[in-house]
């Protein structure tokens, strides 16, 4: 065999032996970088499913929280805009205080899911609650629990709290229609 003869075989045996391996490590590399995009694609997939069932989860528990929000600032409001016209501390409505106090604890437990200008308002109308309260049971204290004159110093204090309830109240039920709307 000449050289020519040796060396064109050389090359055809090298080429097929390339070709060959450049066959299997493109299917082999091929079908690893398939299953790779098909695992991650499943791992999307998965944590797509979890994200979604999160969100319904927080979408569920922040709706369910607005009925008894909106009952109770509803409740409070009543009292603190009617109560404005009792001549003595003791007609005050019995129900201010364990409202103020559920009020709180609402404010407490739902801190995490109420925007904090939604808050502040409910913050803000549960200390007006508060101040009725305290104003209500220091006037119906003491020697006179009729002392008129200085309830009715205190009550006109109150009538211009009743304005900032309405206006809360109101502030308060729309942002509860708007996070109710946005979800």
């Amino acid at each position: 065999m000449d050289i020519f003869t040796s060396v064109l075989v050389s090359v055809i045996t090298s080429s097929v032996v390339v070709g060959l391996m450049v066959f299997v490590v493109k299917k082999y590399v091929g079908e690893a970088i398939a299953y790779e995009f098909k695992r991650r694609g499943e791992d999307e997939a998965l944590m797509r499913q979890r994200e979604i069932k999160r969100t319904e989860e927080l979408f569920k528990s922040q709706l369910g929280i607005f009925p008894e929000i909106a009952e109770v600032t509803y409740r409070l409001k009543v009292i603190l805009t009617d109560e404005k016209k009792m001549v003595y501390a003791y007609e005050w409505n019995q129900e201010l205080m364990p409202l103020c106090g559920h009020m709180t604890e609402m404010l407490f437990r739902y801190r995490l899911y109420l925007p904090d200008a939604l808050f502040d308002k409910l913050h803000d109308l549960k200390r007006l609650g508060q101040d009725a309260m305290v104003i209500a049971d220091v006037c119906s204290r003491g020697d006179n629990p009729f002392e008129t004159e200085r309830f009715a110093q205190e009550m006109a204090r109150i009538a211009l709290n009743a304005e900032r309830v309405e206006r809360l109240y109101a502030e308060v039920i729309a942002g509860l229609k708007a996070i109710a709307g946005d979800i």
